[in-house]
């Protein structure tokens, strides 16, 4: 459910940024200022995020498939309250690795059965489905709400 909350908070935020900008009067020689700045605050978000992408330890798991195991140990303790949890996760994560490999030992195909299988399959349509309608509904408020006036 975190990613719906944050999809939330995020057109939450941007109906927020389209308020600040709305009031915005037109400058000389420059026709419909507040809207081009509604457009534009769409990327304060990102640049924001893009920064904090540096400030983010390395992946434990990528860590750990490539087998270094000490650094995937350092990167959980700056992920975790202690180190007991981060080695309890490293160990988990260990565990999941192998048996991830196992499963590719035996010959699965999780390409594959994501078409051949009915239940994957529907489960994937519903999901892109969602996902899909989430933005493009909020395409249609965010963007084109405050030009066309559907509030």
């Amino acid at each position: 459910m975190q990613w719906q909350m944050w999809t939330a908070f995020g057109i939450f935020v941007g109906y927020a940024a389209d308020l600040a900008f709305y009031a915005v009067p037109d400058k000389p020689g420059i026709t419909g200022l507040n809207w081009r700045l509604m457009m534009g605050s769409a990327m304060l978000p990102a640049v924001i995020v893009f920064t904090f992408v540096f400030m983010c330890p390395e992946s434990p798991r990528w860590y750990m498939s490539k087998g270094r195991h000490e650094k995937a140990y350092r990167s959980m303790c700056k992920l975790r309250y202690n180190k007991v949890q981060a080695a309890r996760d490293i160990f988990y994560m260990h565990t999941l690795l192998l048996a991830e490999q196992e499963s590719m030992k035996i010959g699965q195909n999780k390409v594959k059965e994501m078409f051949t299988v009915p239940r994957n399959r529907r489960a994937m349509q519903a999901s892109e489905i969602v996902m899909f309608m989430q933005q493009v509904s909020a395409f249609v408020y965010h963007i084109l709400g405050p030009i066309i006036n559907l509030s």
